[in-house]
């Protein structure tokens, strides 16, 4: 996995916890001072936020204070350019079992304190695919920000984004949607039939839970999420 340039955001991503929320309490103090009654409650969740590291404040150039989320996320792909994308999952065992649906998502998810992009990607990959053989080739970096009302402030995201295939020794069992998941929610377009889905640990004979994924041509992956 190759090395990634650090910028100050990833800098104070990765401070232990209790600094970031000192880092954090100046501008949590300057939202109180200009907020309304209306936006307190708010603000009490975004304090809440901050503390239990899912987020830190800091201030731009201009003095607007922005809440920073860090998030990793892995763009999977097999040798036919088919994208692995999350689209559920399953609990339970192979005598009952319930599958819970949700809209396709690219694999992620948000950084800890005292993580780096890197670390966060390994736990990534320990959580959801196990020793399952993937390639990781490099990563991006995206930034965006957008409004966050019931705070009252503006969120920048920075993504860092690891591009992989599957490693030549990659199997994983797959099934279409007649076979298991319509009858669970799982139900797309009669558009995406070509859609293969797979699970490493779905209908394992002991208590378990695990993510549902399914393969889907790059162009459609909008309309699926």
């Amino acid at each position: 996995m190759s090395e990634i340039q650090l910028d100050q955001d990833h800098v104070i991503g990765a401070l232990p916890q209790e600094s970031r929320v000192q880092i954090s309490l100046p501008a949590l103090q300057s939202l109180r001072s200009a907020g309304s009654a209306k936006q307190m409650k708010g603000l009490a969740e975004l304090e809440r936020e901050v503390r239990e590291g899912r987020c830190y404040l800091c201030s731009d150039a201009s003095g607007c204070v922005l809440r920073v989320v860090q998030v990793v996320t892995l763009r999977l792909r097999r040798d036919d350019g088919m994208l692995c994308v999350k689209v559920g999952d399953w609990s339970g065992s192979e005598a009952e079992s319930q599958v819970i649906p949700s809209k396709a998502k690219i694999p992620g998810t948000k950084m800890r304190a005292a993580e780096l992009p890197r670390q966060t990607m390994e736990r990534l990959l320990t959580k959801e695919f196990g020793s399952y053989p993937l390639e990781i080739h490099n990563h991006s970096i995206e930034v965006e920000r957008a409004s966050s009302d019931s705070y009252g402030v503006t969120t920048k995201y920075v993504r860092t984004v690891f591009f992989a295939s599957l490693g030549p020794e990659a199997e994983a069992p797959t099934f279409t949607r007649a076979q298991i998941l319509e009858g669970g929610g799982l139900e797309t377009s009669s558009n995406y039939d070509y859609v293969e889905y797979w699970s490493l640990d779905m209908r394992t004979s002991s208590n378990t839970q695990a993510p549902i994924y399914a393969w889907v041509a790059e162009e459609d992956y909008p309309e699926l999420a």
